[in-house]
Parts: C-alpha cells; sequence; structure tokens
C-alpha cells in the first residue's frame, strides 16, 4: 500500500522509542502491583495485561515502519527493542 503521508523523522523514532521503553518499564511495575492486590481473572488485572499487549504490539508495529521508512540507517532494527533484548 503507497503511503501518503510522510511516517516520522529519526528523531522522532527515537524519542518515541524511549518513551515507549518508559511507558512500558512504568507499566510492568502498575501490573506487578496490581498483581499482588488482586485475584488472579479479576477485571482490573485482565485489563492491566492488555494495556502492557498493546504497547509491546505498538512497539512492534513502529519497529517495521522505522525499518521501511529508514532502511539505511545504523541500528534501526533494534531503535524499538527493549533495554533486555525484547
Amino acid at each position: 500500500m503507497r503511503r501518503s503521508k510522510p511516517g516520522l523523522s529519526m528523531d522522532q523514532h527515537r524519542a518515541l522509542a524511549a518513551d515507549l521503553r518508559t511507558m512500558e518499564d512504568r507499566l510492568t511495575q502498575i501490573v506487578a502491583d496490581i498483581e499482588r492486590a488482586y485475584p488472579i481473572g479479576s477485571p482490573v488485572q485482565a485489563r492491566t495485561k492488555g494495556l502492557l499487549r498493546k504497547v509491546s504490539r505498538l512497539r512492534w508495529a513502529l519497529s517495521y515502519e522505522v525499518t521501511h521508512d529508514h532502511p539505511g540507517e545504523k541500528g534501526v532494527h533494534e531503535m524499538y527493542d527493549r533495554r533486555d533484548g525484547t
């Protein structure tokens, strides 16, 4: 599919990747707190897990886009990876 919009610049991708890592780290802490406070299968616990999945899927989608937008940039393939390599 041909794009009609320019996509993000490398600087924008770098900033967004850092923000998403920070957000995901914080959400992981929140989920752990909720898991300790509420029973397995509770509505609040299920919804917090959904948040983490959505952030992870967004990282994956943006990883694809940055590779497509800036294929020759050094480090582009790992930009949206988490610090732990996931």
